[in-house]
């Protein structure tokens, strides 16, 4: 009997081209390290519906050796044949697993003393791993017998961490493993005749928008299409009576796997839902399209595609396939530089994992008492606790796939001491004792210069030079040279301006606290400002009171990670930065000012959404933090002694109030803040007053039960940020038509011709009601209905270019009680718009038709709607009539 260094169980045998391909793939990646392989056979063979000359079983005995079938009560017999063994990829740790191959999978029957590695399984979905309590008893114990295990998705890696505190690295599917050159091979002995310029459907589950979905790019493309299905025998007459209208020549059939592989080479185009033919075209360096399949598993799609950089390449429906999408090249030197770095890491590990002796190797078994595995990754604030605490410097904060600072642990320095659960937040709130109803100051600083280095009125500058008068250090948020931020600690005046002014994102703290902490200890005083949840991990690494601390939170609403703003930085400012100044004041007391200056010197200046795309997914929280959405630190009772932050709408509260240079709102949480903030000369002090605490309002999220939130598109952007520019992401994640709208007109110059026959408004239809009378467009409000933001929108054809001329040609007329009423340019993926004229409705042409052109100049580059509000249609009987509506460029 002929024994080897690696037998391979997983699904190889089943007829699904991507299995055995990706069992083809992994067994000759082992034999060209000098591996010899086997596969693994079924102890179900004889059962198996599909029998033995199926082109999965054919291709792979021609290629790969194959052991005999062993029934399930001599599986152990298996251990003579093999030195050591390995579950191959796909989607082989699923609960439908389990019920038929029971603990094979999991190599359960493979002896103590032999190598057993995982190299790339799945979980698939959730929802795909479901076991009985019995079942999850066998995984667990499985699981913590292998020598080394990887895992083909980044949601797998999570499920073996949080599940079972079993650590598992992410490899690559095995079909990356081998070369172009290696599938070139298998496609040269294809005897099928694939010449010409087509388009290859690979497609597994067909639907009818699927058929639309290939039709409609066929029809772009102005190609054929050749279209290949499911290679289950039993599958393919059902799946091809549902492309009902395609013919024979079409629907490839038949087709073994170097048939396949050679559909994907040849292929001028590829479309498919499925993940190996996105791996396929790919390695083929196919420009492709990826309709998602949810039902086979759509985090593997997202894992995949995130790796390499083509989130843009998924398009979830024909609805949303347009011709920019379709036409644009993949960028495959950026692809292929990616693709060879995780194949040569991949590689190495599965090297390792068999040329290592296990004593070599690393553990498998992860500390329990580390927050790794007690805190969801999700909670993890990164306020830095844990890296303090850590006796043996095991942790430190890194950024995640989305750029937030987690704790991170290097288990191989870990002691399992368990100090770093002991100081989290998130598993463990420090006691509350501050004031449920703190007292509540309106404040503005008498330094005139004080105010014009703030966001608001200066609060932030007065504490911190009461803490300079009592020697002592400073503890806020910095900017750093790469444009991201860091908390510094600074001990003079001079270096202030570094921690005033607002920063939008995440700020690193590293091992902060410990530093604090030996200030304290050496007798100092300290003033540490900074979120809710970075005062509150300070409380809690620190376990004690101490009378020369004061903490100060602040009154925030969500801090985005790093990578988002560099990911931004990088695409608009590409030349360079000087500075970047949130809530500048050159206009005014504001939320949403921000003052660039470019390396050359120059300075722009933008104003919120209209003119900045950071701030379009700011404020709508798009960017919110997953810790920001599940925050457990803003309410009252506070953890910091004093709170600040704006006191937004003051002004209408206090009408003696001076609101131009900014107004702070200060909290008084504990008797040791209040005593502070009495220190502070009243010299230095513009305005001091106590105010009722309701006047704070929302802000913060500190009173009145209010909680934070995510936008619902939080996700779609965190995913799409990672493959796009910053900036199509915004508009792909905001904009209903994902910013791509296809010209309808003959002249390029026109952005709108409203023809009823073709088009018609957008609106709520308990708002609006529609009709064509007279040859003309009349849109009727229902009259309880019409309060503002109750929009009736058209599309132009592309967004409007700021700052260029366009004019409005335009017949309408109005029957209002409004004395005004305004047409609107808008922005679909939120309420943001200009006003390009305003009729007056009043005298003798009250209801007449107005016949007019005007020009007007977009003030951002958002726009891609005409508007009019229902708020200025109203009274008995009101509407607005259109006989023609055209934009265009002047």
């Amino acid at each position: 009997m002929n024994r080897y260094d690696v037998g391979i169980v997983g699904y190889w045998y089943a007829t699904n081209y991507g299995s055995a391909m990706t069992y083809y793939a992994l067994s000759r990646a082992m034999n060209q390290m000098g591996f010899s392989t086997v596969l693994i056979e079924s102890p179900m063979k004889d059962q198996d519906p599909e029998g033995d000359n199926v082109f999965s079983r054919i291709f792979l005995r021609a290629h790969c050796n194959i052991s005999e079938s062993i029934p399930w009560d001599r599986q152990s017999a298996l251990n003579d044949l093999c030195d050591g063994f390995m579950v191959g990829s796909d989607q082989v740790w699923t609960s439908f697993a389990i019920r038929h191959m029971r603990d094979m999978f999991f190599l359960g029957f493979v002896d103590e003393e032999k190598k057993k590695v995982a190299y790339a399984p799945s979980f698939g979905n959730a929802d795909f791993f479901q076991p009985t309590p019995e079942q999850e008893q066998m995984v667990k114990h499985c699981l913590n017998r292998f020598d080394r295990i990887s895992v083909r998705e980044d949601s797998g890696r999570e499920m073996v961490r949080n599940r079972f505190g079993i650590r598992a690295d992410q490899t690559l599917d095995p079909v990356f493993l081998i070369s172009q050159d290696e599938y070139r091979k298998i496609s040269a002995e294809s005897q099928r005749d694939v010449e010409g310029k087509y388009i290859l459907a690979y497609i597994l589950d067909p639907t009818p928008d699927k058929e639309e979905f290939i039709r409609k790019t066929a029809q772009k493309l102005s190609m054929d299409v050749k279209i290949v299905l499911d290679g289950r025998a039993g599958t393919f007459p059902k799946n091809r009576a549902k492309f009902q209208h395609y013919s024979d020549d079409v629907i490839q059939k038949d087709v073994d796997l170097p048939d396949w592989t050679k559909l994907f080479q040849n292929a001028a185009y590829v479309v498919t839902d499925s993940h190996h033919g996105v791996a396929m075209a790919v390695i083929y360096n196919k420009n492709f399209l990826c309709y998602p399949n949810y039902s086979r598993g759509y985090s593997r799609f997202v894992s995949l595609m995130s790796l390499l950089g083509l989130m843009d390449r998924m398009v979830p429906n024909t609805n949303s396939l347009t011709e920019n999408i379709l036409l644009q090249d993949v960028n495959y030197d950026r692809v292929n530089e990616i693709l060879q770095k995780q194949r040569e890491r991949s590689l190495q590990w599965l090297r390792d994992a068999f040329s290592l002796p296990k004593s070599k190797l690393p553990s498998i078994r992860l500390p329990e008492n580390t927050v790794a595995l007690k805190v969801d990754k999700h909670l993890c604030t990164g306020c830095g606790a844990c890296v303090s605490s850590c006796p043996t410097d095991a942790l430190e904060l890194i950024p995640d796939e989305n750029g937030y600072y987690r704790s991170s642990v290097d288990y191989d320095r870990c002691v399992n001491c368990g100090k770093c659960i002991n100081v989290c937040p998130a598993i463990q709130l420090p006691e509350k004792t501050n004031r449920k109803q703190p007292k509540c100051y309106e404040c503005v600083a008498a330094d005139t210069k004080i105010l014009e280095n703030s966001s608001s009125g200066g609060a932030f500058s007065l504490l911190a030079q009461e803490a300079f008068r009592r020697n002592g250090s400073v503890v806020g948020a910095a900017w750093q040279e790469d444009f991201s931020v860091a908390h510094i600690m600074i001990d003079s005046e001079q270096d202030l301006p570094k921690l005033q002014k607002s920063k939008y994102l995440q700020s690193y703290l590293g091992n902060t606290f410990r530093q604090v902490e030996k200030k304290l200890k050496d007798g100092e005083f300290v003033l540490f400002s900074g979120c809710p949840c970075q005062v509150t991990g300070l409380k809690s690494y620190l376990g004690k009171e101490y009378d020369n601390l004061l903490t100060v939170d602040l009154l925030c609403g969500n801090s985005p990670s790093t990578r988002f703003f560099q990911e931004y930085l990088k695409e608009q400012f590409p030349e360079g930065l000087q500075a970047y100044e949130f809530r500048n004041k050159t206009e005014g007391w504001n939320w949403d000012g921000v003052l660039i200056t470019l390396k050359n010197g120059e300075q722009q200046y933008r104003r919120g959404g209209k003119d900045d795309d950071y701030q379009r997914v700011y404020h709508n929280h798009t960017m919110c933090a997953p810790h920001c959405e599940n925050c457990r630190y803003q309410e009252t009772p506070r953890f910091g002694d004093l709170t600040i932050g704006d006191f937004w709408g003051i002004g209408g509260k206090d009408k003696t109030l001076n609101t131009r240079n900014g107004v702070s709102v200060i909290l008084c949480n504990n008797e040791k803040g209040e005593k502070y903030l009495s220190a502070i000369p009243e010299e230095q002090i513009g305005v001091m007053k106590e105010v009722p605490l309701a006047w704070l309002g929302g802000n913060g999220y500190a009173i009145n039960k209010s909680h934070n939130y995510c936008s619902p598109k939080r996700n779609q952007f965190y995913e799409l940020v990672k493959a796009m520019p910053f900036s199509k992401a915004v508009d792909y994640t905001l904009k209903p038509m994902h910013g791509e709208v296809v010209s309808r007109y003959q002249h390029a110059n026109t952005l709108l011709q409203f023809d009823m026959a073709m088009q018609r408004f957008k609106f709520n239809p308990d708002i609006w009601e529609e009709h064509t009378i007279n040859g003309a467009t009349v849109l009727f409000t229902k009259q309880q209905q019409t309060k503002p933001g109750s929009y009736a929108m058209m599309s132009l054809c592309r967004a409007l270019e700021k700052g260029r001329k366009y004019r409005l040609d335009i017949k309408f007329r109005v029957n209002s009680t409004s004395e005004v009423v305004n047409l609107h340019i808008k922005d679909s993926g939120s309420s943001y718009n200009q006003v390009i004229y305003s009729h007056r409705n009043a005298g003798q042409n009250k209801g007449q038709w107005v016949q007019l052109s005007v020009d007007f100049v977009p003030n951002s580059k958002i726009y891609d709607e005409f508007m009019i509000g229902a708020s200025q249609i109203s009274g008995p009987d009101a509407y607005i009539a259109f006989e023609y509506i055209v934009i265009s460029e002047v």
